[in-house]
């Protein structure tokens, strides 16, 4: 299943040029990668019936034993939802990622990275797709986290397929992305909001005051990165949601 998100240098071609196996879900506009994952989810249920879905982005590196690894990890725990590479935790209603390689054993987390990510069916019939309206930015945490309130089991393995160092990283390792500080702040508070979590508001403003102090330092873009995390607070409150920035702009 693929999902062509808008894509302008006719990929559709190339891709069924592959192999004849493949759906391939043409999109008109460039819906994100919250909207492509939902889209190719939403087909998938409607035509295969499969015990899980596994979540691949354009630049998800897996070998050949990428999924046997992932579902070999996966059998036998009782009530997984999702099963990733990389996560963490909720302190206070702070993101704390988890330093470090993946573990060997399926470990514990509150969110972890959909990107080579195992979501079982169960979960999507119960919880529903990721937040198309997010665009992107943020689907790895609001998603896993409303699997973990419904019951399901959200896990990070090292036999997952591994994931490009930058998905892992907090948005300041990539200074010069500057419209991705814009998406991370307003999808970030619109969730909390929603969520009528006043420790998840907390949690966004400090973060983004981190983001936006060290966008100050060399080469990081201080005052573009204060006003598109204020534009996206704003964007935020008032629910405009969706693409409103283009990716790549600055």
């Amino acid at each position: 299943m693929v999902v062509d998100s808008g894509s302008p240098d006719g990929a559709d071609d190339g891709v069924l040029e592959l192999s004849p196996m493949i759906d391939l879900v043409a999109v008109a506009d460039n819906i994100g990668v919250a909207g492509g994952l939902a889209v190719g989810i939403r087909r998938a249920a409607e035509t295969i019936d499969a015990a899980w879905y596994w979540l691949l982005d354009d630049d998800s590196p897996v070998g050949p034993e990428s999924l046997e690894r992932s579902l070999a990890a996966a059998a036998g725990i009782d009530d997984l939802g999702i099963l990733g590479n990389r996560g963490g935790w909720f302190r206070r209603g702070r993101i704390a990622h988890r330093s470090g390689p993946p573990p060997a054993a399926p470990m514990a987390v509150d969110f972890c990275l959909l990107d080579g990510a195992l979501v079982a069916s169960e979960a999507v019939r119960r919880c529903g797709v990721p937040r198309e309206d997010f665009f992107m930015m943020h689907q790895d945490l609001e998603y896993p986290v409303r699997l973990g309130r419904a019951g399901f089991r959200v896990m990070i393995s090292d036999a997952v397929s591994s994931t490009p160092a930058y998905l892992g990283s907090t948005p300041t390792a990539a200074p010069r992305s500057y419209w991705r500080s814009y998406y991370q702040s307003r999808n970030h508070l619109r969730w909390v909001l929603d969520d009528r979590s006043a420790v998840g508001v907390w949690g966004w403003f400090t973060r983004e005051v981190k983001i936006a102090v060290a966008g100050f330092g060399r080469g990081g873009g201080g005052v573009r990165k204060v006003v598109l995390i204020t534009r996206g607070a704003v964007d935020a409150v008032r629910g405009r949601m969706g693409r409103t920035i283009e990716p790549g702009s600055r």
